[in-house]
């Protein structure tokens, strides 16, 4: 077998895949972005991290169905193949069933974690609810996913997942641009893709099987040796899950405490890193499948060699992908979102004007310095015009001062001015940073 050539097989449906996966969320935010306010964006990020802190834990329901299903392929074993499937498909549904019962104290517990602004918490409480009753529909065909992936065909679990977004921009838009439904629109097309998605993920399955999916309910769970091993296979890659998910949510909350804007750009260079980490998951799907057809068929030597060349694959792929964000961010962050002043904030974080800011430099903290400078001087100089556009953007939100030191406005004030207008300037959280970090060194 030619190891290369069966990674770029499995692989290259499987990343198609697994890119629409965050596709869903990009579709949602996409639309949020042009409904023409940037608390739209935010509540989709928050909403959507809701989602996918609720959701992801559950991850273990499609990666390790995979291996379990692989290693009953490689095996040849048709009776732990339909077991494998019946057990995934039903506790999914079961999992998916108890949330939708936990939906309130999941919902406020998220909300108080995150602590958005009360417009934006109101929008993503609203998203949250409506999506999360395709829960036991999702987790269902995640598991069903996973099944087809062990089963060594990626083209079934390809077509649903495309299948699955086409249906949900459509509906999305449809609710958006022609019943004028807003924001709400969007949750109800990721509501109702969700449903259908699982409805022709079975028939598909059930097509591949040749009718034999099923197992007795009541030997389902019955098997409590099985049952172990499933969750033990699983227990890893749910506290990888979560790990993910604490970032993710940290970053999230963080950022609601720090306004709508910052939300909202966070909120689009997170598409970033969620496209490439669901690029990645392709070749993981790839992984499992293989070596645990090889596992089950016992056959270690080409066990061993897909571990080295799937390796290789993931290096290449990671490259590729820090040349496109490094050099070409601006496309990305245009198909995202229209809004002017979230694209001037995601601009500042773009890594080659990080690399070129003189402030960074350990001996050279002018350019920090002087833009905190400008903004105090602002206050206290209304008059000055020698300012660049980024210190005109952030002293335009800065209240002017009087002066308290003679009646001429462009007077040079001493560094006294700051214990004189003390009171004056610790009412503003800006200007009191200003104060803690730079009083002695302003002028």
């Amino acid at each position: 077998m030619r190891i290369n050539r069966e990674i770029i097989r499995l692989s290259v449906p499987a990343i198609l895949s697994n890119i629409t996966v965050p596709l869903l969320g990009l579709c949602d935010t996409a639309i949020a972005g042009h409904l023409g306010a940037d608390s739209f964006i935010g509540a989709i990020a928050v909403g959507s991290m809701m989602i996918n802190v609720t959701f992801w834990l559950f991850g273990f329901l499609r990666m390790g169905t995979t291996g379990l299903t692989a290693q009953a392929f490689g095996a040849d074993d048709a009776v732990a193949l339909r077991t494998v499937f019946s057990r995934a498909v039903t506790l999914g549904a079961a999992i998916g069933t108890l949330l939708l019962l936990l939906m309130y104290p999941l919902r406020e517990m998220l909300l108080t974690l995150i602590s958005p602004d009360e417009p934006i918490r109101s929008l993503a409480s609203r998203y949250y609810t409506i999506v999360l009753m395709s829960a036991p529909a999702l987790l269902a065909t995640n598991a069903v996913q996973g099944w087809l992936f062990g089963m060594q065909t990626t083209l079934i679990p390809m077509t649903v997942a495309i299948a699955t977004n086409v249906i949900n921009i459509a509906i999305s838009l449809t609710m958006v641009l022609i019943f004028h439904t807003g924001f709400i629109g969007v949750a109800i097309g990721t509501l109702s893709a969700n449903w259908l998605g699982l409805l022709l993920a079975l028939i598909l399955a059930r097509r591949k099987a040749g009718g034999k999916l099923w197992i007795p309910f009541r030997d389902v769970f019955t098997d409590r040796e099985g049952l172990g091993r499933f969750f033990r296979v699983n227990s890893d890659i749910f506290f990888r899950s979560a790990a993910i998910m604490a970032v993710s949510l940290g970053v999230t909350a963080i950022g609601s405490r720090l306004g709508a804007l910052t939300l909202a750009a966070n909120a689009v260079m997170m598409q970033f890193f969620n496209f490439f980490s669901f690029f990645m998951d392709g070749l993981a799907f790839t992984a499992e499948a293989l070596t645990g057809r090889f596992a089950g068929a016992r056959d270690f030597g080409m066990l061993r060699r897909s571990r080295n060349a799937l390796l290789w694959w993931s290096a290449a792929i990671a490259a590729l992908f820090f040349g496109i964000y490094c050099f070409a961010p601006d496309p990305i962050v245009a198909l995202i979102t229209d809004s002017p002043t979230v694209r001037a904030d995601i601009r500042n974080y773009y890594l080659r004007r990080i690399l070129h800011r003189t402030d960074r430099h350990p001996h050279n903290a002018r350019g920090n310095r002087s833009l905190r400078t400008a903004v105090l001087r602002n206050m206290l100089h209304p008059h000055r015009r020698d300012r660049t556009s980024r210190q005109r953007q952030t002293m335009d939100s800065i209240p002017r001062l009087p002066c308290r030191t003679g009646n001429n406005p462009r007077r040079p004030l001493s560094t006294g001015i700051l214990t004189l207008t003390h009171h004056d300037l610790s009412q503003n959280r800006i200007t009191r940073q200003i104060i803690n970090e730079y009083q002695g060194n302003i002028f």
